[in-house]
This record gives C-alpha cells, sequence and structure tokens, in this order.
C-alpha cells in the first residue's frame, strides 16, 4: 500500500513539472553547430586563391591534434582568465578536431592547388603531409565583452624528407555582441578557419611553385 502512494506521488509530482514548464515556457532543446565558410564573405581573399596553378603533388590531411580542454563536442566559453565552462544546450556538431580537420581538407581540394588532396591516400603514397593542432576554440564572455576565439597552428610536412616545410599559427579574435546568438559565433569561427587556411595555401604555394 505504502508503495503504490510513493508511485502515486512521484507521478504526480512528474504531472506537475511538465505542467509548470509547459506553462512558463518551451522545454529546453539541445543546438548543434557546423563549421561552414560563407561564400558572400568578403574578408577571404578568393581571387588570389583562384589566380594559383595547380602543384604537381599530392597532398594527405592527417588528423588534427586538439588541446584536451576542447576535445568535446560541447562548445567551450571563457568566462574569466583562467576559467573555462561549457555550454550544455550549444554542442558542435562533430568533435572540433575531426570538424576542422575536414573543413581545411574541403577548402584545399577546392583550391585546386595539388593535383590530388585527400584526407587519407590509397592508391599512391603523397609528397606532403598537412598537420594541424587547435589550440583553443571558444567564446570568449569576460567584462562585458564577448569574442569568438580560435587558435590553431597549420603544418606542411615534406613527406621525402621529413621536415616542415610550411608553418601557419594564429591567435585570433572575432568580435560579437554580448546578446548574439550562438550561430553567429560558429560563423565567425568559420569565417576565421577560411581566411586563415586561404593564407596559409598562399604560403604553401609561394614556397612550392617553381
Amino acid at each position: 500500500m505504502g508503495t503504490s502512494k510513493s508511485m502515486l506521488l512521484i507521478l504526480m509530482i512528474t504531472i506537475a513539472l511538465f505542467t509548470l514548464q509547459a506553462c512558463t515556457g518551451e522545454m529546453k532543446t539541445t543546438h548543434y553547430y557546423i563549421l561552414t565558410a560563407l561564400p558572400t564573405d568578403d574578408a577571404i581573399d578568393y581571387a588570389a586563391i583562384d589566380s594559383m596553378q595547380t602543384l604537381p603533388y599530392s597532398i594527405e590531411i592527417s588528423p588534427f591534434n586538439i588541446v584536451r580542454a576542447y576535445d568535446t563536442d560541447r562548445i567551450a566559453v571563457r568566462t574569466n582568465s583562467n576559467e573555462l565552462k561549457y555550454y550544455f544546450y550549444h554542442k558542435w556538431a562533430e568533435n572540433p578536431a575531426g570538424a576542422i580537420r575536414f573543413f581545411v581538407w574541403k577548402h584545399i581540394k577546392e583550391s585546386n592547388l595539388f593535383k590530388q588532396a585527400e584526407l587519407t591516400m590509397v592508391e599512391e603514397v603523397p609528397q606532403f603531409r598537412v598537420r594541424g593542432i587547435i589550440h583553443h576554440i571558444e567564446r570568449t564572455d569576460i567584462n562585458n565583452t564577448a569574442e569568438a576565439r580560435l587558435s590553431i597552428s597549420l603544418e606542411l610536412i615534406d613527406l621525402n624528407s621529413g621536415t616542415t616545410v610550411v608553418k601557419h599559427s594564429i591567435n585570433r579574435y572575432a568580435p560579437i555582441n554580448t546578446t548574439t546568438g550562438m550561430n553567429i559565433f560558429a560563423r565567425n569561427i568559420s569565417e576565421l578557419l577560411a581566411e586563415e587556411t586561404n593564407r596559409f595555401l598562399l604560403k604553401v604555394y609561394n614556397r612550392l611553385k617553381q
């Protein structure tokens, strides 16, 4: 008898909570964000990329490394100089290391800079490999100032000699309004990544062109 009363009480409390939530607002849903470059972004020098001639090399983009604090699908937000928090309902659609690797690969492939560019080479041995490290990918909300922050390093490795041919490191902030939604934050991260991938490709082209 006591068990039946307990179950009835739990059921009544559950119904009451759902009713209260329905009256006070919508149920919380998880939002997922992707990295994608917008073709209308005037800040990216597409003309310089389009003018490059295809180099007679094949290239492989190896899996990217990422600092442990950002090795999660939950979006990080820095609220103090040494404090990180993570959004509960705002997440990356894919782990940043995999998403950025795919983003860079797609950007390289669409640039036609190399005769072949793949995530993993199967049919032939590539001459070069791109390696990446993600140091920061976060939103900052400190002292009523909000920014999207991206800090990464990209390297082009000559697989014949094992040496680094080109290295490109960046630590950039894109200001956003403190009330700006997370979709704008994700778009800003995408734009920063596209701009810096282009700068990396220009360095590569100037180093390898004959």
